[in-house]
């Protein structure tokens, strides 16, 4: 429940920006969201199947998982400082490294609640970072987070993504 409220030390404030530290966690959120994603479809537990091997399709997820993690954090750059530059896309990625936590690691469950609990946790995340990080207005941060979890979830019902189409 700390979580939830403004002045909450141990989410954000102890960590800055890395570009590196935030791509690697970044990149092995995606990894571990990619390999048991193929877990689900290789074991039936969607009805759902690829016409090439496991390796093949955890490829494929992965790259796909990570064009949408880039479009979403390019999004939120925009949506929360007005601009897309090296500055606002390094904060922007350090947000998205954390807050995209739980959606990543619940996002592979084959059910709908889990999936939606997994989203509505990293939109609170990402409101929390954005106050606490940024210095938005609780207002501004949670129009800045729904604006990025809804565009979040379009990316991904357009593009037929797992995340959501299996919901």
């Amino acid at each position: 429940m700390k979580l939830l409220f403004k002045d909450s030390d141990i989410f954000f404030e102890k960590e800055k920006p890395s570009l590196k530290r935030d791509a690697v966690q970044a990149l092995l959120l995606i990894i571990m969201f990619s390999a048991m994603t193929a877990i689900t479809f290789y074991a039936g537990w969607v009805e759902f199947s690829f016409s090439y091997g496991t390796a093949e399709a955890m490829a494929w997820i992965t790259a796909s998982s990570a064009t949408g993690f880039i479009a979403v954090t390019a999004l939120l750059s925009l949506i929360a400082f007005r601009r897309l530059d090296r500055k606002s896309l390094r904060a922007a990625l350090f947000l998205m490294a954390y807050a995209a936590t739980p959606v990543m690691l619940l996002g592979w469950v084959p059910n709908g609640p889990v999936k939606i609990a997994g989203i509505l946790w990293s939109v609170v995340f990402l409101k929390v970072g954005l106050e606490t990080h940024s210095k938005k207005t609780g207002k501004e941060a949670l129009l800045a987070a729904f604006l990025t979890g809804g565009a979040a979830i379009a990316l991904a019902a357009l593009t037929e993504f797992y995340l959501i189409y299996y919901i």
